[in-house]
């Protein structure tokens, strides 16, 4: 059942709407969310091995610009994916 979720058609795509994702988005998004987290600028910088601060502000800045309700950054994970009957374990 795992294996068919990465399967989809969707994730292997680009729409008008969605966009694939490979690791350069996922790592994008990280740092996003970090920046949403509140944690400090500097600890970001170092998490993402960026030289220069102008990197990092620029994640700062796309978050500050992000409006609605956009989740909770690093929230528990439903109780779906750590149920016992999806990969065979619970967490």
């Amino acid at each position: 059942m795992a294996g068919d979720l990465c399967r989809r058609a969707e994730l292997h795509t680009s729409t008008r709407t969605h966009v694939q994702a490979n690791f350069r988005s996922l790592r994008d998004s990280g740092i996003t969310w970090l920046a949403m987290s509140g944690l400090g600028i500097d600890k970001i910088m170092r998490r993402a091995g960026h030289d220069g601060i102008q990197t990092t502000m620029g994640y700062v800045k796309q978050t500050e610009d992000l409006t609605g309700d956009l989740g909770q950054p690093f929230a528990p994970l439903p109780k779906e994916l750590t149920s016992f009957g999806l990969f065979g374990f619970s967490v």
